[in-house]
Protein backbone atom coordinates (compact mmCIF):
# COMPACT_ATOMS: atom_id res chain seq x y z
CA UNK A 1 0.00 0.00 0.00
CA UNK A 2 1.79 3.38 -1.10
CA UNK A 3 2.14 6.39 1.14
CA UNK A 4 -0.80 8.25 -0.07
CA UNK A 5 -2.86 4.79 -0.34
CA UNK A 6 -2.58 4.57 3.60
CA UNK A 7 -3.04 8.70 4.55
CA UNK A 8 -6.35 8.62 2.45
CA UNK A 9 -7.39 4.91 4.41
CA UNK A 10 -6.39 7.16 7.69
CA UNK A 11 -8.41 9.76 6.95
CA UNK A 12 -11.66 8.31 5.74
CA UNK A 13 -11.18 5.81 8.99
CA UNK A 14 -11.42 9.38 11.22
CA UNK A 15 -14.41 10.41 8.99
CA UNK A 16 -15.97 7.38 10.29
CA UNK A 17 -16.08 7.94 13.95
CA UNK A 18 -19.03 9.00 15.62
CA UNK A 19 -18.66 11.97 18.15
CA UNK A 20 -19.33 9.12 21.09
CA UNK A 21 -15.84 7.05 19.72
CA UNK A 22 -14.20 10.28 19.16
CA UNK A 23 -14.49 10.89 22.44
CA UNK A 24 -13.65 7.80 24.10
CA UNK A 25 -10.50 7.92 21.99
CA UNK A 26 -9.60 11.10 22.81
CA UNK A 27 -9.31 9.89 26.29
CA UNK A 28 -7.83 6.83 25.56
CA UNK A 29 -5.16 8.47 23.73
CA UNK A 30 -4.93 11.21 27.01
CA UNK A 31 -4.56 8.13 29.62
CA UNK A 32 -1.50 6.52 27.04
CA UNK A 33 -0.29 10.02 27.16
CA UNK A 34 0.01 10.48 23.58
CA UNK A 35 -2.07 13.63 23.84
CA UNK A 36 -2.03 16.21 26.92
CA UNK A 37 -4.43 18.36 28.62
CA UNK A 38 -1.81 21.18 27.13
CA UNK A 39 -2.43 19.97 23.40
CA UNK A 40 -6.03 20.05 23.87
CA UNK A 41 -6.13 23.65 25.37
CA UNK A 42 -4.02 24.48 22.77
CA UNK A 43 -6.05 22.73 19.76
CA UNK A 44 -8.97 24.94 21.62
CA UNK A 45 -7.65 27.96 21.43
CA UNK A 46 -6.52 27.51 17.72
CA UNK A 47 -10.11 27.26 16.91
CA UNK A 48 -11.63 29.84 18.92
CA UNK A 49 -9.01 32.34 17.61
CA UNK A 50 -9.54 31.27 13.93
CA UNK A 51 -13.66 31.85 14.67
CA UNK A 52 -12.92 35.32 16.17
CA UNK A 53 -10.47 35.96 12.83
CA UNK A 54 -12.98 34.82 10.74
CA UNK A 55 -16.17 36.95 12.31
CA UNK A 56 -13.93 39.72 11.81
CA UNK A 57 -13.13 39.21 8.31
CA UNK A 58 -16.62 38.88 8.25
CA UNK A 59 -17.62 42.16 9.92
CA UNK A 60 -15.26 44.31 7.52
CA UNK A 61 -16.24 42.69 4.69
CA UNK A 62 -20.12 43.77 5.62
CA UNK A 63 -18.81 47.06 6.46
CA UNK A 64 -17.26 47.78 3.44
CA UNK A 65 -19.76 45.83 0.97
CA UNK A 66 -21.53 48.45 -1.35
CA UNK A 67 -24.28 47.35 -3.85
CA UNK A 68 -23.58 48.13 -7.71
CA UNK A 69 -25.69 50.41 -8.29
CA UNK A 70 -24.52 52.68 -5.60
CA UNK A 71 -21.04 51.89 -6.88
CA UNK A 72 -22.56 53.09 -10.31
CA UNK A 73 -23.71 56.54 -8.73
CA UNK A 74 -20.80 57.09 -6.84
CA UNK A 75 -18.33 56.51 -10.29
CA UNK A 76 -21.06 59.00 -12.42
CA UNK A 77 -20.98 62.04 -9.60
CA UNK A 78 -17.56 61.69 -9.30
CA UNK A 79 -16.90 61.98 -13.30
CA UNK A 80 -19.00 64.84 -13.19
CA UNK A 81 -17.37 66.77 -10.53
CA UNK A 82 -13.66 66.28 -12.06
CA UNK A 83 -12.36 68.17 -14.55
CA UNK A 84 -12.44 66.48 -17.51
CA UNK A 85 -8.76 65.86 -18.40
CA UNK A 86 -7.66 62.54 -19.39
CA UNK A 87 -5.56 62.42 -15.81
CA UNK A 88 -8.10 63.51 -13.52
CA UNK A 89 -10.67 61.30 -14.73
CA UNK A 90 -11.31 58.42 -13.02
CA UNK A 91 -12.02 54.90 -15.04
CA UNK A 92 -15.31 54.40 -14.92
CA UNK A 93 -17.22 50.86 -13.98
CA UNK A 94 -18.32 49.39 -16.51
CA UNK A 95 -21.73 48.02 -16.65
CA UNK A 96 -22.40 45.38 -19.33
CA UNK A 97 -26.01 46.05 -20.83
CA UNK A 98 -27.56 44.84 -23.70
CA UNK A 99 -27.41 47.06 -26.55
CA UNK A 100 -29.86 46.51 -29.48
CA UNK A 101 -28.41 47.74 -33.07
CA UNK A 102 -31.17 49.68 -35.22
CA UNK A 103 -31.90 48.54 -39.15
CA UNK A 104 -29.79 51.49 -40.30
CA UNK A 105 -26.97 51.07 -37.95
CA UNK A 106 -27.12 46.83 -38.84
CA UNK A 107 -26.40 48.31 -42.38
CA UNK A 108 -23.84 50.41 -42.39
CA UNK A 109 -21.99 47.90 -40.00
CA UNK A 110 -22.60 45.24 -42.74
CA UNK A 111 -21.48 47.68 -45.30
CA UNK A 112 -18.17 48.34 -43.74
CA UNK A 113 -17.23 45.31 -43.15
CA UNK A 114 -17.82 44.50 -47.22
CA UNK A 115 -15.73 47.06 -47.70
CA UNK A 116 -12.84 45.95 -44.79
CA UNK A 117 -13.00 42.65 -46.68
CA UNK A 118 -12.22 44.33 -50.43
CA UNK A 119 -9.43 46.84 -49.38
CA UNK A 120 -7.83 43.21 -48.57
CA UNK A 121 -8.25 42.35 -52.42
CA UNK A 122 -7.00 45.45 -54.36
CA UNK A 123 -3.66 46.51 -55.13
CA UNK A 124 -2.31 49.80 -53.04
CA UNK A 125 -2.67 52.07 -55.76
CA UNK A 126 -6.46 50.76 -57.22
CA UNK A 127 -7.27 51.48 -52.96
CA UNK A 128 -5.82 54.77 -53.17
CA UNK A 129 -7.94 55.66 -56.16
CA UNK A 130 -11.37 54.05 -54.32
CA UNK A 131 -10.51 55.81 -51.33
CA UNK A 132 -10.62 59.13 -52.58
CA UNK A 133 -13.58 58.33 -54.52
CA UNK A 134 -15.47 57.67 -50.92
CA UNK A 135 -16.25 61.72 -49.99
CA UNK A 136 -17.61 62.37 -53.25
CA UNK A 137 -19.63 59.15 -54.22
CA UNK A 138 -20.16 57.78 -51.13
CA UNK A 139 -18.86 54.56 -49.26
CA UNK A 140 -21.42 52.17 -50.90
CA UNK A 141 -21.19 53.18 -54.18
CA UNK A 142 -17.02 52.72 -53.89
CA UNK A 143 -18.14 49.26 -52.52
CA UNK A 144 -20.39 48.14 -55.30
CA UNK A 145 -17.33 49.73 -57.89
CA UNK A 146 -14.46 47.70 -55.43
CA UNK A 147 -16.70 44.37 -55.64
CA UNK A 148 -17.27 45.09 -59.23
CA UNK A 149 -13.72 45.22 -60.23
CA UNK A 150 -12.59 42.19 -57.97
CA UNK A 151 -15.17 40.47 -59.87
CA UNK A 152 -13.43 41.62 -63.18
CA UNK A 153 -9.67 41.44 -62.52
CA UNK A 154 -10.26 38.05 -61.20
CA UNK A 155 -8.96 34.92 -62.98
CA UNK A 156 -8.78 31.14 -63.04
CA UNK A 157 -5.05 29.21 -62.85
CA UNK A 158 -3.53 32.35 -61.13
CA UNK A 159 -2.61 34.52 -63.96
CA UNK A 160 -4.14 37.81 -62.95
CA UNK A 161 -3.59 39.84 -59.77
CA UNK A 162 -6.47 38.06 -57.88
CA UNK A 163 -6.10 34.36 -58.63
CA UNK A 164 -9.22 31.64 -57.81
CA UNK A 165 -7.85 28.35 -57.98
CA UNK A 166 -10.07 25.55 -58.33
CA UNK A 167 -10.44 22.42 -56.50
CA UNK A 168 -9.04 20.44 -59.13
CA UNK A 169 -6.09 23.52 -59.46
CA UNK A 170 -5.32 22.59 -55.95
CA UNK A 171 -5.58 18.61 -55.94
CA UNK A 172 -2.76 19.27 -59.10
CA UNK A 173 -0.32 21.56 -57.49
CA UNK A 174 -0.14 19.33 -54.35
CA UNK A 175 0.46 16.47 -56.40
CA UNK A 176 2.89 18.38 -58.50
CA UNK A 177 5.09 19.20 -55.13
CA UNK A 178 5.20 15.48 -54.19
Amino acid sequence: MSRKQRARAATSAIAEFSAKEAHVLLRKLQEIGHVTAGHLHEARQAVADEVQSLVERLQELKADAVSLPAAVRAVRRARATTEKSPAATPTPIKVARPTKVSAKRRRIMQLQGRYLGLMHKLPKAELAKFKADIPKVGKEVVVQRMEAYVRKHQTKGGDGPFPVKSVGARKRAKAKRK
